[in-house]
């Protein structure tokens, strides 16, 4: 027959591994939402992001109060749902970063304190106080190093100290030394686990974001990023922000690299091509992004550059592609590029209007014979 204490430590420990499931199960919740594309999901993201949370944590200080009061207090069983409100809070403040979840969380905490009859004394305030530190260090700066894993943890422990300082006190039990082992241990078995499968969920997201802006040969952003990134810099320039040039690029002949040294040297052009590009752009005084719009189309875009500098700066860019030697089967071949250029314009009605004009411009260039220059509609050779 097991003893009452073998069948405590069995529910302590069943009801640890259900938490932290549940847990598991909000999250990947919230990953749904972050990639959910419905209109409406997406109109009201940030909401229902606070509202699950609030919803779920709210749910567990309530648990945490009931069991505080019903549950046995030898047995620890009070403290699971505890180690599993400050857990969640955390990783919901590592999470949605909001001022409106650092609130909900640090009232939820003052919340427990109030619903176990906390009395103001210097070792609750203190542990009060080292709580919800912890959470605003993860709402306000937390972005900065969640994927540091041993920070993460070190304010996991001191959150969870502090809440097991706070519980023991409340509580009044004698230092029961098997208790205080079982809730260490069912903390760090949350801590640990809840911390894991957040950053695995925001790894992957993060990479299947990165997939999605960036081209995957050239490790340059993509048509869809450039799309994006040209309506934004469209609508601040109405409200009298940067003006924007673009250098639209295109390498001449390069059917003719892949047919004569094959696709594998294709890709090697592209890719020294892009890097290049993307070294110039970086380079640039003014602040500017490298793109590849598609095939063997590329584009740098530049925020303020002087009308009487957009000439120099492409010719500048032409010399450094028609510079690049490339190899095929030991032997040297070199390229060269057209250029478009356009400028944004306050008669631009329309986000796209500066990038048809650049690509006009450009295909006019290749009109005009290819390895040549045409600045907002002047061909210069």
């Amino acid at each position: 027959m097991m003893s009452h204490t073998a069948w405590g430590n069995l529910s302590f420990g069943f009801a640890t591994i259900t938490n932290l499931v549940v847990l598991f199960g909000t999250l990947s919740f919230l990953y749904w939402i972050w990639t959910h594309q419905s209109p409406l999901v997406a109109r009201h993201h940030d909401l229902i992001e606070l509202a699950l949370a609030a919803g779920y944590t709210g749910y567990v200080l309530v648990l945490a109060a009931l069991n505080t009061h019903f549950a046995t207090p030898l047995l620890g069983l009070h403290w699971t749902a505890l180690n599993l409100l400050v857990v969640a809070i955390f990783i919901f403040d590592l999470l949605i970063s909001s001022p409106w979840q650092f609130a909900i969380g640090a009232l939820e905490t003052l919340g427990y304190a109030a619903l176990v009859g906390a009395r103001p004394t210097p070792l609750v305030a203190l542990t009060l106080t080292t709580l919800i530190g912890v959470q605003a260090a993860a709402s306000f700066v937390g972005f900065r190093f969640w994927q540091n894993r041993l920070a993460m943890l070190a304010l996991l422990s001191l959150s969870g100290g502090a809440a097991l300082l706070l519980a023991w006190h409340l509580g009044g039990e004698a230092a029961d030394f098997s208790a205080l082992l079982r809730q260490l241990l069912a903390f760090a078995v949350l801590a640990a686990g809840g911390y894991e499968y957040f950053r695995m969920l925001l790894i992957n997201q993060l990479q299947v974001e990165s997939r999605i802006e960036l081209d995957e040969l050239t490790g340059l952003k993509n048509f869809r990023t450039f799309d994006q990134d040209l309506h934004r810099r469209y609508d601040a320039a109405r409200q009298k922000g940067p003006r924007l040039t673009l250098l639209e690029l295109d390498i001449d002949w390069f059917k003719r690299v892949n047919d004569t040294h094959g696709h594998l040297i294709g890709n090697t052009v592209l890719q020294g091509v892009g890097r290049t590009t993307q070294d110039f752009a970086q380079a640039l005084p003014q602040t500017a992004n490298a793109y590849r719009l598609g095939g063997e189309e590329f584009c740098v875009a530049v925020s303020d550059l002087p009308a009487d500098a957009v000439a120099t700066v492409a010719k500048a860019l032409k010399a450094r592609l028609d510079a690049l030697v490339f190899n095929a089967s030991g032997l040297p071949f070199s390229i060269t590029v057209s250029i478009g250029t356009a400028t944004g314009s306050a008669a631009d009605l329309h986000y796209l209007d500066v990038y048809k004009r650049a690509d006009r411009f450009l295909y006019e260039a290749k009109r005009a014979g290819r390895d040549r220059l045409n600045i907002g509609g002047r061909i210069v050779d």
